[in-house]
């Protein structure tokens, strides 16, 4: 990263984490939660996890208008190819998946794609104390699958959308069934939060206006609070969308960036030498 976005970052860490500085979190609040598509990986033209679904719906021979995918046919494809199945058959068919799909135009695996500046800052807070969650809009299920290799987060802490699941007894085990429990998305997000987290993180990442309502969730914290975001501004090494205010619909979080010092504007353009 640039030294100013850099410098703002460390020194948000090192104040947090001093015990004789009065913005010092104690180290049970030492929240951090990070969006996965699109701040963690690359996720354009589409999330991976609808080429996921894509691929789950060719396999079962249903019809798919690929000229008109909102959001609504998404989830009712995902409904149709991904509940009424047990856990361990969930998540086979992920890992197969993930092992081996790669991105339409990259030409590379789609888990080869995630933002190296953004695993080392995990890391760098993980370090420090800090305790890392993934709140992503995607399916809580198909990234507990591969959290772990991806990113070093253990699966319990993976917040996500979700479906309805029971347990089954007569086969022992965790059915997934064609109702939605929640979409961890927008305003979703500080409801998911509060569900599974329990405490306000002091750290949030995320990259469009799916990740504001968390970010100003965070900023009704009695604590020191750092929203970070992540802009796509580098149409070469990775893809341009949703930085341009006036111009794009997505920039609420962007807006804010520019008018709060503590909500931070990190361009992969301008202050990522590394992407991948």
């Amino acid at each position: 990263m640039m030294d100013k976005q850099k410098t703002q970052i460390l020194n948000f860490v090192a104040e947090v984490t001093d015990k004789s500085h009065p913005k010092f979190v104690p180290i049970p609040d030492r929240i951090a939660a990070f969006d996965n598509d699109g701040t963690l990986w690359t996720e354009r033209p589409l999330p991976p996890q609808i080429y996921f679904i894509l691929e789950n719906a060719k396999t079962k021979n249903l019809t798919v208008d690929y000229k008109h995918l909102s959001k609504k046919k998404i989830v009712e494809l995902a409904i149709k190819t991904q509940t009424g199945m047990d856990e361990n058959s969930y998540r086979s068919s992920v890992l197969k998946w993930y092992n081996t799909a790669k991105h339409p135009q990259k030409n590379k695996l789609f888990k080869d794609l995630k933002f190296k500046p953004m695993t080392e800052l995990i890391q760098f807070l993980k370090d420090n104390n800090f305790t890392v969650f993934i709140v992503s809009g995607g399916s809580r299920d198909f990234m507990r699958t591969f959290v772990v290799e991806q990113y070093g987060i253990p699966e319990y802490r993976t917040v996500g959308s979700s479906f309805d699941i029971t347990w089954n007894d007569s086969l022992n085990v965790i059915e997934r069934n064609p109702k939605i429990e929640l979409i961890n998305d927008h305003i979703g997000k500080p409801v998911g939060i509060y569900n599974y987290i329990g405490k306000k993180p002091i750290f949030i990442a995320g990259n469009s206006d799916g990740d504001y309502y968390m970010m100003k969730y965070a900023a009704t914290s009695s604590n020191p609070f750092l929203n970070i975001l992540i802009t796509h501004t580098d149409s070469i090494r990775e893809y341009e969308y949703n930085n341009k205010i006036g111009i794009d619909k997505e920039t609420l979080a962007l807006e804010r960036c520019q008018k709060d010092k503590n909500w931070l504007e990190v361009s992969m353009k301008k202050d990522w030498n590394r992407i991948y």
